[in-house]
């Protein structure tokens, strides 16, 4: 009876040592699998390289520690590296530690937002950057752009907490095109294919040791059978900026291959909710952060490009009627209706512009009328190839536009600008060389020769250089060094002394070696002698910021101020450099010169009223 008694009262304590040991199991591989340093999720920010660190400092002269966005960031979303496809984030270099003096801007977003198929320079942060550089040149304005092909809100919601550690001023968003075919999308073979509950789940797991090492062992025997059956390994991934040819091809069919999505079915609806809920996680995180969003809705084209998987294909023909009868307004409803229709979703319905309206609503953002801003400038308010190369990347205008959207709200929170350029002078201005543009071309060329755009490829024509121009660009097809090239291209202009073209080179280098402060003293020189004053300026202060005692760049700063009638702040740096010159009459030289101009100036404003 007794013992009876014992075994009922032993035996929660049974139960709860039977429950405790797999646990206890599952903590010491998690912490066995930590100590021996497995499994490391993939950090959205590394450490520069050794020399970048080395080379750059503080205005104070302290060294601090620099970052660029991780790229093996991918990584961090598939199984195993062999699936990854080929994209990462633009590599710009900052000081993890934020200035006092610094505007930091981060972007966030898929292949648009990184600027395909012009990268970085091109790109809304690389349009942004110049715009800005011109408008206020004494404002130190960071911005790091996160924003990598293939991907969507899922990764937007999943770099947030490393995004928000920075201490952003601003945050941009352009996302949306991925959502159903990008990783983790919810017809995307890239993804689980499971309900949007799911993928957050596996989102929260996927930091756990242990779980990499399952999901690793899992995706090596899928690897496995798939050479046994096939003798290669194929990239369930989509065509990203940095791949090229057939094979860039073959991977974008592979990730739409059997997944056309119809309009309110089950897993466009799906989308939706993924869409709708990454959002309301995203917008709510950084209102609780108190950082500043600015949200853009999204552009695709509309006319001239059939859909890929029509479920009726009246809808597109009768708006290419309505539009040749000059129907506009019915033919616009029905290029709409028709991308919304098209069951091969590289492009985002138009219910998305909508719910991105409805949340920077509730969660106090800024809407960015990107779709507005390129309906200003399309014929009829059709969005056509006059600004989208294919379905959803911006021409060189559009991209123009895209920045030009954004950068009218930014001017909001920075006030007014010390220097304005007309929009068509700001596009000329545009930091994309003519090499980028050629190249751009020749990618837009062989993507649009595959799958979904056609059925029938055509043999591309090898390329042939001939002038010059044309001679560096062969190199850059052959993935030679790309700042050697940018350097060629700048000697090139240099020869013909085709100033303007140099300066946007010297000012392309300047933004991407930021360690050289003659980079950007080179710079500065080029603008100057190109009247471009507000863009000498910028790149005169970064040169001085990076070598603040350095004399040549404070008498250069002091010329540009100087030319922009700024007397007293030239004067300032001019006394300054006094205290310490070895060429006491060219600085006395200087500085009466500009007094005298400060006084002829006086006179001159005093006559005038």
């Amino acid at each position: 009876m007794n013992s009876n008694k014992a075994v009922k009262a032993a035996k929660p304590l049974f139960y709860f040592i039977a429950i405790l040991i797999p646990i206890v199991v599952f903590i010491a591989a998690e912490m066995v699998l930590r100590v021996l340093n497995y499994g490391v999720q993939e950090p959205l920010f590394i450490s520069a390289p050794k020399s970048v660190n080395s080379s750059l400092q503080e205005p104070s002269g302290e060294t601090s520690e620099y970052l660029q966005p991780n790229p093996n960031l991918i990584h961090r979303y598939l199984s195993s590296p062999e699936l990854a496809p080929n994209v990462s984030p633009d590599t710009v270099y900052f000081s993890k530690k934020k200035s006092n003096d610094t505007f930091r801007i981060v972007i966030q977003g898929g292949s648009t937002a990184a600027g395909f198929p012009f990268g970085r320079f091109g790109s809304l942060h690389g349009m942004l950057q110049q715009r800005l550089k011109t408008a206020y040149p004494d404002k130190n304005i960071e911005i790091i752009n996160t924003a990598m092909a293939a991907v969507n809100t899922f990764t937007l919601v999943d770099i947030q907490d490393e995004i928000i550690e920075l201490e952003p001023d601003l945050v941009l968003i352009y996302s949306g095109h991925n959502e159903y075919l990008g990783v983790l999308g919810a017809g995307s073979v890239m993804g689980s294919q499971s309900s949007y509950s799911a993928t957050l789940i596996y989102l929260k797991l996927k930091s756990l040791r242990l779980f990499k090492l399952l999901e690793s062992t899992y995706a090596q025997l899928v690897l496995e059978g798939d050479k046994n059956n096939s003798g290669d390994i194929k990239s369930n991934s989509l065509t990203s900026e940095k791949e090229t040819g057939s094979e860039s091809r073959s991977v974008m069919a592979q990730a739409a291959k059997g997944q056309l999505i119809e309009l309110n079915g089950d897993i466009y609806n799906q989308g939706l909710e993924q869409f709708s809920g990454n959002l309301d996680m995203l917008l709510s995180n950084y209102q609780e952060a108190d950082i500043p969003v600015l949200i853009g809705n999204l552009v695709s084209i509309e006319r001239g490009l059939t859909p890929f998987a029509a479920s009726d294909s009246n809808l597109y023909s009768n708006a290419q009627s309505d539009f040749d009868s000059e129907n506009y307004d019915a033919a616009k409803q029905g290029y709409v209706n028709a991308k919304d229709d098209d069951q091969l979703r590289f492009r985002a319905p138009s219910a998305f512009n909508s719910m991105i309206e409805n949340k920077a609503k509730q969660y106090g953002a800024t809407l960015v009328d990107v779709y507005g801003r390129f309906e200003q400038s399309s014929n009829n308010k059709i969005l056509d190839h006059t600004l989208l190369l294919e379905h959803v990347h911006p021409t060189k205008l559009g991209y123009f536009l895209l920045a030009d959207a954004f950068y009218q709200n930014i001017t909001e929170t920075l006030g007014k600008p010390e220097n304005e350029l007309s929009e068509a002078d700001a596009l000329f201005w545009s930091p994309i060389s003519e090499l980028n543009e050629k190249y751009a071309e020749l990618k837009i060329a062989s993507l649009i020769n595959g799958y979904p755009f056609t059925d029938t490829p055509k043999i591309m024509p090898k390329f042939v250089p001939g002038s010059a121009l044309e001679q560096i660009l062969l190199k850059r097809l052959k993935g030679d060094n790309w700042l050697l090239l940018q350097q060629s291209l700048l000697r090139l202009y240099m020869q013909k002394n085709n100033l303007a073209e140099a300066a946007k080179v010297a000012g392309i280098i300047a933004d991407a070696v930021t360690v050289s402060a003659e980079s950007h003293n080179t710079a500065a020189k080029l603008f100057r002698q190109s009247n471009q004053l507000g863009l000498a300026r910028y790149h005169q202060n970064q040169a001085l910021r990076l070598e603040p005692d350095s004399e040549k760049y404070k008498m250069n700063l002091a010329f540009d101020l100087f030319l922009a009638n700024e007397f007293d702040a030239s004067l300032l740096i001019l006394n300054d450099v006094k205290k310490t010159t070895k060429d006491m009459a060219r600085v006395t030289f200087f500085l009466q010169k500009v007094e005298s101009a400060k006084s002829a100036y006086k006179k001159l404003q005093q006559s005038s009223e």
